[in-house]
């Protein structure tokens, strides 16, 4: 059986990186407009942007570097095949 979760605070856990939600969405990925949303009630995050988040509240750098990386794989031209 699944244990139910406490609800993400995208807000919460940009402030106590020190972060502004421009900076935020930048670092880690996310749309600043659905952060925004997120932030003031309008919209929940589903489960795997809730999944992001908390992985992002518990290791900001390691989260920070995947997403460097999965930015830098797409835009690095691949060789012809």
């Amino acid at each position: 059986m699944a244990m139910a979760q406490a609800p993400v605070d995208p807000q919460a856990i940009r402030l106590k990186l020190g972060m502004t939600q421009e900076q935020f969405a930048l670092r880690f990925g996310l749309e600043l407009r659905a952060l925004q949303s997120r932030q003031q009630g309008r919209r929940t995050p589903d489960r795997a942007i809730s999944a992001y988040l908390r992985v992002i509240e518990r290791d900001p750098e390691s989260a920070a570097r995947a997403q460097e990386h999965s930015l830098s794989a797409s835009t690095t031209p691949r060789a012809p095949t």
